[in-house]
C-alpha cells in the first residue's frame, strides 16, 4: 500500500508542478497580450513613444470625465502621394487619427487597446508637406502611441522625430516609452563607493572577528551544545527587537510609513464616527477592517495623543507585536519542521528575526505585519495538519479561523486560501485513513470545514462590497466614483523584468530601474525610506551608511534561499516520509506562488512603488524554511570535504550579514 500511495503521490507532484507552470505561463501570457493590463508589446514591431514626463513618485490624479488628450504629430514631405497606404496603430489607450486635417478615425470600437488598428488613407496623402496628428487619452497613465504608415516607397513610423502637446504642458520631442529609468533621489541617498569609505573599515574588521571565532569553534565539538541553541536564538533576536523598539522605533514620528496619512484617516474615521467606511471614502478603506480596527482599541483603551510619544508607542503596538509575533511562529513551525535538527532549527529563527523588511516593515502603522502574522500562522497550523498522523475538525477549523482573520486584514490574503486548503485535503485524500471512501469523505469533510471558516470569520467584508458596489474585492486602483489615480511609470514592458544589478550600486528607489532591483532593495533594506516621495523627507533613525553595505553582503544571502528552494523541491520527492513529501511542496508551492503573485500584479498595476518584496511578508516562514536549509546543507557539506578555510569564510560572510543588518537598525 504505501509503495501505490508513493507512486500516486509522485504521479500528483508531477502533474501539479506542470500544472502550476502552466498556469504562471498562461498567466503572464494573458496579461501581456490579452488582457486591459498596461503591458506593452512590439505588436507590428513599431516603438511606442510618449511625452517626455519625468520620473515621479507621487500620485496623479484624474478626473474620469476630463482625461487630457495629448497630441502626436509627424510631419513629412511627399514628391507623389503613393496610389495606396495604410496606417497601423495602437495607442494606451484611445486613439483619434486625422491625415492633413482631414479626420480618418475616431472613437474606434476595439475590444482592446492592443488590437492593432488598420486605416487606409488611400487619397488623404498629398504631393508637399503632410501632416500626421493623433490624439490619444489615457485614464490610468501616460498615453502612449505606436504607429506605422506604410505605402509604395512609404515608410513613416513612431520615433523622436514626432511632437507632442497637450493642455497646460508645452510642446517637446516625443521619447521612446521608457519604463526603467533611475530617480533622481536614488543619488542623493549614499550609493555604494561612498558606504565603503565610511564603513568598509567597520565591515572588515567584523569579517575577521567572526573568522577567528569559526576558526575557534571548528576545532570543538558542538554537538552537545546545539539542543538548546534554537531557544538561545529566538531570546537573543526577541531581545534584539525590543532593543530596537525601545530606542529606534518610539521616536520615529507616527507620520512616518507607507500610505501613512490613509492609514490614519481610517483609524481617525473609526474613532469619531464608531463605523466601518465605504470602500471608496478614502485611500485606504478599500482595506479590510481589522488591522484599524485593532489600532482603534487600542488607542481608545489607552486614551492616547498621536503625537505624544504614548501615542507613537500604541499606534505601533499592533504592527510591532506582530512582526515579532512571525519570528516566534516560524519558531514553532521549524521546531516540528527540522525535527531533531537544532542548527536548521536556530538558522530558521535568525532568518526570520533578522530579515530587514520584517523589521522595517514593523516600526511603521501599516496593516501588512498584521497579514503577514495570520498568514504566518495559517501556514503554520497548516504544516502541524500536513505532518500529523490524522488531523482532526479543530485543525481544519483552526486553519480555516487563520486563513479568515488573514483576509479581514488585506485582500491579498486570499492568495493563500486555494493552495492551504486543497494541499491539506489531498494529504488527507492520500494518507488519512485505511479506505479510499474513508480518505474521500475525510477530504471533502476537511475543505468544507476550512472554507466554511474561512467565509466565517473573513467573508463578512466582502459580502458588504458586493452589496454596495456589485464586486466582492475593491482596490484603489479602480474605486467607484468621478477621481481616479496613477503613479509612474503607468505602463511595462518585457525589459522591466529582464535586468538586475543597479541596486547593489544605487538601493534606494531602486524600483524605478527594474522589477527585480525594485524588490530586492525591500526585501533587504528599507528600500523606498518609508514611503516617502523623497530621500530629503527620509527618517534618519536607520544608519543607511550600513544597510547599503547590507545589500551587497545579501546577495549570496539571496542565492543560499535560492539553493534552499532547490532542496525543498528535492525533498518534495526524495524525503523518507510521504508526511514529510507533502509538506515540502507545500512550503515550496507557496514560496513560487507568492514570488509570482507580485511579479503579475505589477503588470497589472504597472507602478514603480508596486515591486515591494514585504507584499509578500507573510511567507517569511516559507523563505526561512528554505534558507536554513540551504545555509545547512552548504556547511554540511563543506564539512563534509574538509573543507575548513571554505568554512570559516562561509561563516565569517554569514556573521558579518547579520552583524551589519543588525547595526542598520539599531546603530
Amino acid at each position: 500500500m504505501a509503495t501505490i500511495r508513493d507512486s500516486t503521490l509522485t504521479r500528483l507532484q508531477i502533474a501539479s508542478l506542470v500544472l502550476l507552470c502552466a498556469i504562471m505561463v498562461g498567466a503572464v501570457a494573458h496579461q501581456a497580450y490579452v488582457s486591459d493590463a498596461p503591458f506593452l508589446t512590439r505588436g507590428m514591431g513599431a516603438t511606442w513613444i510618449g511625452y517626455p514626463l519625468p520620473p515621479s513618485s507621487g500620485a496623479i490624479p484624474v478626473l474620469r470625465d476630463e482625461v487630457p488628450a495629448y497630441t502626436f504629430e509627424r510631419r513629412f514631405e511627399l514628391a507623389d502621394p503613393p496610389p495606396s497606404a495604410i496606417v497601423r496603430a495602437r495607442g494606451l489607450r484611445s486613439l483619434e487619427l486625422s491625415v492633413n486635417g482631414s479626420r480618418v478615425l475616431w472613437d474606434a470600437q476595439l475590444t482592446s487597446w492592443k488590437d492593432t488598428i488598420e486605416v487606409d488613407v488611400n487619397g488623404k496623402l498629398q504631393a508637399g508637406e503632410n501632416l500626421l496628428r493623433v490624439r490619444v487619452r489615457n485614464p490610468s497613465g501616460p498615453p502612449l502611441l505606436q504607429l506605422r504608415l506604410e505605402g509604395d516607397g512609404l515608410s513613416i513610423e513612431t520615433d523622436e522625430e514626432w511632437q507632442v502637446s497637450a493642455p497646460g504642458v508645452p510642446a517637446a520631442r516625443a521619447t521612446l516609452a521608457n519604463n526603467s529609468q533611475p530617480f533622481g533621489d536614488s543619488y542623493i541617498m549614499p550609493g555604494l563607493d561612498d558606504a565603503l569609505s565610511k564603513r568598509g573599515l567597520l565591515v572588515a574588521v567584523v569579517f575577521l572577528l567572526f573568522a577567528g571565532l569559526s576558526a575557534a569553534l571548528q576545532k570543538r565539538d558542538l554537538s552537545a551544545h546545539g539542543k538548546r541553541l534554537p531557544d538561545y536564538a529566538l531570546l537573543a533576536v526577541t531581545l534584539y527587537w525590543i532593543a530596537v523598539f525601545g530606542f529606534k522605533i518610539v521616536q520615529l514620528p507616527v507620520l512616518m510609513g507607507f500610505d501613512i496619512p490613509a492609514h490614519l484617516a481610517y483609524i481617525d474615521y473609526l474613532i469619531e464616527f464608531r463605523r466601518f467606511p465605504r470602500a471608496n471614502e478614502s485611500w485606504s478603506t478599500y482595506h479590510p477592517p481589522l488591522f484599524y480596527l485593532l489600532t482603534t482599541g487600542l488607542v481608545l483603551l489607552f486614551d492616547v495623543v498621536r503625537e505624544s510619544t504614548a501615542g507613537q508607542i500604541v499606534y505601533r503596538l499592533v504592527s510591532f507585536s506582530a512582526g515579532l509575533s512571525i519570528v516566534w511562529a516560524t519558531y514553532l513551525s521549524a521546531r516540528r519542521y527540522f525535527e531533531r535538527d537544532p542548527w536548521r532549527h536556530a538558522a530558521a529563527v535568525l532568518f526570520a528575526g533578522l530579515l530587514p523588511m520584517n523589521l522595517y516593515v514593523s516600526a511603521y502603522v501599516s496593516n501588512e505585519s498584521l497579514l503577514a502574522l495570520w498568514s504566518t500562522f495559517a501556514l503554520l497550523l497548516a504544516i502541524e495538519a500536513i505532518t500529523s498522523k490524522r488531523p482532526n475538525f479543530v485543525q481544519w477549523l483552526s486553519v480555516g479561523a487563520a486563513l479568515g482573520l488573514a483576509i479581514s486584514t488585506k485582500f491579498s490574503g486570499l492568495i493563500l486560501v486555494p493552495i492551504v486548503v486543497l494541499v491539506i485535503a489531498t494529504k488527507i485524500a492520500l494518507l488519512d485513513g485505511e479506505t479510499a471512501g474513508q480518505r474521500t469523505r475525510r477530504a471533502i469533510a476537511s475543505l468544507a470545514t476550512m472554507l466554511v471558516a474561512v467565509a466565517f470569520v473573513g467573508g463578512g467584508w466582502y459580502l458588504r462590497n458586493y452589496f454596495h458596489f456589485g464586486e466582492w474585492v475593491i482596490w484603489n486602483v479602480d474605486l467607484p466614483g468621478d477621481t481616479t489615480w496613477w503613479e509612474h511609470p503607468g505602463f511595462h514592458s518585457a525589459d522591466y523584468y529582464l535586468r538586475f544589478g543597479s541596486v547593489l550600486m544605487h538601493p534606494f528607489y531602486a524600483g524605478f530601474v527594474s522589477f527585480w532591483d525594485g524588490f530586492y532593495s525591500t526585501l533587504w533594506g528599507d528600500g523606498l525610506l518609508a514611503g516617502m516621495v523623497g530621500a530629503t523627507t527620509r527618517h534618519p533613525f536607520w544608519n543607511y551608511d550600513l544597510m547599503t553595505l547590507g545589500y551587497s553582503l545579501a546577495l549570496p544571502v539571496t542565492l543560499v534561499v535560492g539553493y534552499g528552494c532547490v532542496v525543498l523541491l528535492r525533498r518534495a520527492f526524495v524525503a523518507p516520509s510521504l508526511h514529510g513529501r507533502i509538506a515540502a511542496s507545500f512550503v515550496f508551492t507557496v514560496i513560487v506562488v507568492m514570488l509570482f503573485s507580485i511579479t503579475v500584479v505589477t503588470m497589472s498595476v504597472p507602478y514603480y512603488a508596486q515591486a515591494k518584496a514585504f507584499y509578500i511578508l507573510g511567507a517569511t516562514l516559507p523563505f526561512s524554511l528554505a534558507a536554513a536549509l540551504g545555509i545547512c546543507e552548504i556547511d554540511d557539506r563543506l564539512a563534509a570535504r574538509g573543507a575548513t578555510a571554505s568554512r570559516i569564510l562561509y561563516h565569517a560572510w554569514l556573521g558579518t550579514t547579520a552583524t551589519v543588518i543588525v547595526l542598520t537598525y539599531l546603530g
